[in-house]
This record gives structure tokens, sequence and C-alpha cells, in this order.
């Protein structure tokens, strides 16, 4: 499964990189050190258990899902040992490869899903290193029938499989938005729940919480909390 897509990384120069991707552009900030201490938690768990194939998601649009996920795949690049596979699995609204500065018209699991090819030339090495991308392709008319496929399971049991030291994370659609959502959690080992301070709605929250299952869910994230911290020279307001 070589990363094979025909794109040069070398172009792929923080000019193109977006600004919401804070743990490459402000590695000092608070939101930074956040996204560590969640990495942390999927790393180093404190049950022991290992999960490898990690689901970011939320009740509805908009509430920082794909923030999440890539800043948190990067984070997890950056540290010692394991390498990321981050996918982005959100078909209808995909939103990581303009955030890497990735070509908008790139082939990607949408073309995987829907051709006999292999999936490694449709991987994307990134600048970063250890740092893998599978872009969500073209919007194609049945996103639902594609994520649900016997193709996409068998995709996510190589992935986890394959390469021990490698930890996947999943952009996927909103739980309330999107009937594929599901079938990405039950595939998943576990979920990450995106919470938008002051925006979400609580009625889709909790109904979302119970689709997935608490069991299933390993992390809940407050997005857009501002918070005021001393650790610095002088007071920041900072967005994570």
């Amino acid at each position: 499964m070589a990363e094979a897509n025909n794109v040069d990384v070398k172009k792929l120069t923080s000019k193109k990189i977006d600004s919401s991707l804070v743990v490459l552009n402000n590695p000092a900030s608070p939101a930074t050190e956040n996204i560590k201490v969640l990495r942390t938690h999927i790393l180093r768990p404190k049950d022991g258990k290992v999960r490898k194939v990690i689901c970011v998601t939320s009740s509805a649009g908009k509430e920082g899902k794909t923030f999440i996920a890539t800043n948190l795949a990067v984070s997890i690049a950056q540290s010692f040992d394991p390498y990321a596979l981050l996918i982005d699995a959100d078909l209808r609204r995909s939103k990581v490869s303009k955030i890497f500065g990735l070509p908008s018209d790139l082939e990607g699991l949408s073309s995987f899903l829907q051709k006999p090819e292999e999936v490694g030339q449709y991987l994307v090495k990134t600048n970063v290193s250890k740092l893998t991308i599978l872009p969500s392709g073209p919007s194609p008319e049945n996103p639902s029938e594609l994520l649900t496929s016997s193709k996409m399971q068998d995709l996510l049991k190589e992935v986890r499989d394959r390469y021990p030291d490698r930890y996947i994370i999943l952009d996927s659609p909103p739980v309330n938005l999107a009937s594929e959502t599901m079938a990405l959690v039950q595939e998943s080992d576990g979920v990450i729940f995106v919470i938008r301070y002051g925006f979400s709605n609580k009625a889709m929250v909790k109904d979302a919480i119970e689709k997935i299952g608490r069991d299933k869910i390993i992390g809940i994230v407050f997005n857009s909390v501002e918070i005021i911290t001393k650790s610095y020279s002088r007071y920041i307001k900072e967005y994570y």
C-alpha cells in the first residue's frame, strides 16, 4: 500500500496551509497544547486499550470536527513513534485537502470505493513527516452507499492491521446529518465527539451521543471555548 498519488509535496508550502492548522502555524499556543493532551489520551490511554482507528465527528455542521481531526493527525505524526493516516471521509462537504493546500481535483476515497485499484495510488504524502492523507476525492452521488460498503469496511480493517505503528484518523460527516456516519463509528475503535461551545444544539448533541453510544466515545472536545492563560509573558486569548 505504497503512497503514490501524483502530488509534488515540495509545493505544499506553509503559505498554502490553512491558518486553522494551529499545531503547525502556532506550535506554542494553548490550542496546540490542548491538542497534545488529546493526543496523549489516544496514544497512552488510561485503560491500556490500543485504539488505532479514531472517528472524529459532531452532532451537526460547523462545530469544528475537521479542525480537531486535522490538528490531531498532525500532532500524532509529530510524536516520536507512530505514523498518522488522515482519511477525509466527509464525502459531502470535504475540507481536508483545502486545509493542507492540496489540489482540489485530487482523486481519493470516493474514487477508490468506485474503482478496482489499490488504495495506495490515492494516498498523498505531506510535508509533515509521518503524515499521509487519503483525500475525499470528487463528491459522489451516493456517499452513503460508498461509505457503508464492504470495500470501505475492508479498507479500515487493512489500514488497522497492516501497520502496527499507524493511527488512522477519520474526519466523518456529522452524526445527525448523514446516515453513513454510524457505519464509520461502528468500524472505528473509538470516537472523538466535538461540541462547539455556545453553538451546538443541546438536543442534537444528546441525540447524537445516544446514537453513538457512550461506551464508544473516548473523548469529548469543547471547541471555541475562550480561555485566558497566564503561562506566557502576557495574557493571550486563544480559541481551541
